[in-house]
């Protein structure tokens, strides 16, 4: 009696090393979605990466020696939201889409030393850090424009990053006021006065008028004297 069972067993050890031995005929999402983020990040500079959705893993696939990742035609840079086909020509044609989403580096500003509440901001004050966009803190001054000509209005500990919330305009140029004027070109520069038409930060344009009557435009520097627009 013993004879058959273990003929029994036999057949089903060698049904289950068959079974082991022949390849899935399911492809591996996983490694689709690497085959994905892996062309998509191919095209990308180096201060942006991808990030790739999963797909839905309930997806089956027949296996594909070869998938064909088709990018989109026409766009350059890649960036923001976007749906990449993956084409299975054979043996059991198939297309499936992944969603992607390109991350930018962003560059945003923190102190590099503590900053009390009404100082007026210089470059000195500042560093600059990269980050990803989605990792901005709420905010962040991220261009030089945003903080140029401005005071703060609360202390800012060392290594905090600027947010926009504490800055505020400063006018380094005010209506009547009368300021240096400097024309500066190649080889050369023009020293002289005139009474700025209107108040100005810096880096803001400003009219002022001449004593020969003539009205010109410049850029407020800090020290409240005004750059000559050539």
């Amino acid at each position: 009696m013993k004879r058959p069972y273990r003929l029994l067993q036999g057949c089903l050890l060698l049904v289950s090393l068959a079974a082991q031995a022949q390849p899935s005929t399911r492809h591996n999402l996983d490694a689709l979605r690497a085959q994905v983020a892996s062309a998509v990040e191919a095209q990308l500079p180096a201060s942006s990466r991808v990030r790739v959705s999963p797909p839905d893993p309930q997806l089956q696939l027949p296996a594909c020696p070869k998938p064909e990742v088709l990018l989109p035609s026409g766009q350059q840079p890649l960036r923001g939201q976007l749906r990449i086909g993956v084409r299975c020509h054979k043996p059991q044609p198939w297309t499936v889409y992944l969603s992607a989403t390109i991350q930018e580096s962003r560059s945003y500003y923190l102190a590099k030393t503590a900053l009390q509440a009404g100082h007026l901001l210089q470059a000195q004050d500042l560093t600059v850090e990269q980050t990803y966009a989605e990792n901005l803190p709420p905010g962040a001054v991220t261009d030089e424009k945003q903080w140029l000509g401005r005071s703060l209005t609360a202390a800012v500990a060392a290594g905090a990053p600027l947010r926009q919330q504490w800055l505020r305009s400063v006018h380094v140029v005010t209506a009547g006021q009368t300021v240096k004027l400097v024309l500066e070109g190649a080889g050369f520069r023009i020293d002289s006065e005139g009474r700025a038409l209107g108040n100005a930060a810096v880096g803001q344009s400003v009219q002022v008028r001449v004593a020969s009557g003539q009205t010109v435009s410049g850029k407020a520097q800090a020290g409240g004297w005004v750059e000559l627009e050539p």
